[in-house]
């Protein structure tokens, strides 16, 4: 196993619950999420290196600092033990909304900062329950006016902006407040989708398992009524033999006109026997044959 591999499969096992169906639309979320983690933790450092460069050259040095956090957090994601996928999701979303609002506030409109807060909105989306989208819309409403109205009433020193650039703000800050409720409104439609296929899988499946458990029962039934007319067969073909044999011989017996009295007295008795027992055979033989035909 290669070294990538043994990287991924560590992650998996730290973040996919063994114990959600692969049928199940929460799996996938987790799956996704799994993924996600799986590959940002070497592409991160194509947006962290450049943005460490840009630090030393602007003198912002938080930007620095919160690139660390990021990478800091999407290593205890990936690695940290004992800690629950509902957790790590949550951080893993916080992380990003914190890291949008830091680049938003130090960049402004032309930074990336924008970028990564629709993004943790359509991912929050994607890995959470559908139930709680919304809440995304409303986060990056409350980010968009909490920046206009730090930038309106300059409660700042970074932002020193005119009325006109407040505008743009709010021309700009408005698309990402329309981006996040189209997001919140399309997309649980599609994971709805998704998870009505997944539930008419697993009835299929229901199906075809019922079927499947009701023809190894009626196969049961077939084996067990081709043991019933078997056991018929053979009391027919030679337990009822064995009377038969014995009433032919003895008749055979007493046609010798020279037996004794006695003698004849014997064998009469071994007929009667002989024609009881075949009689209880025929009897056998009825009654299994009334218990084949109810069972």
């Amino acid at each position: 196993m290669t070294i990538w591999e043994r990287y991924k499969t560590h992650i998996t096992r730290n973040l996919i619950p063994r114990e959600i169906p692969q049928n199940d639309l929460s799996y996938w979320r987790n799956k996704l999420f799994t993924v996600t983690v799986i590959y940002l933790v070497p592409f991160s450092l194509i947006a962290i290196l450049p943005g460490i460069y840009y630090t030393f050259i602007t003198h912002q040095y938080i930007i620095f600092y919160a690139d660390l956090f990021t990478l800091a957090g999407v290593f205890f994601i990936a690695w940290a033990p004992d800690v629950s996928i509902q957790a790590r999701k949550i951080l893993f979303i916080t992380t990003a909304y914190l890291i949008g609002c830091i680049l938003t506030y130090l960049t402004g409109l032309h930074g990336a900062g924008l970028l990564y807060l629709q993004t943790a909105c359509i991912y929050s989306i994607l890995i959470f329950p559908t139930r709680r989208a919304y809440w995304n819309a409303v986060i990056n409403t409350t980010i968009s006016i909490t920046f206009i109205v730090i930038i309106y009433f300059e409660l700042t020193p970074i932002f020193h902006t005119t009325k006109e650039s407040v505008s743009e703000w709010i021309a700009v800050l408005s698309n990402l407040v329309f981006l996040s409720l189209l997001s919140t409104a399309f997309i649980p439609q599609l994971l709805y989708g998704l998870q009505g296929s997944l539930d008419e899988e697993k009835k299929l499946q229901q199906e075809v398992s019922n079927k499947q458990q009701s023809l190894i029962e009626t196969l049961h039934q077939v084996e067990q009524k081709n043991k019933e007319l078997t056991d018929i067969a053979y009391l027919q073909s030679h337990i009822l033999r064995a009377p038969v044999a014995n009433m032919l011989g003895i008749v055979q017996i007493l046609k010798d006109p020279q037996i004794a009295t006695a003698d004849k007295e014997a064998l009469y008795n071994d007929l009667l026997k002989s024609l009881k027992d075949m009689d209880d055979r025929i009897h056998e033989v009825a009654e299994k044959t009334h218990q084949a035909k109810n069972s």
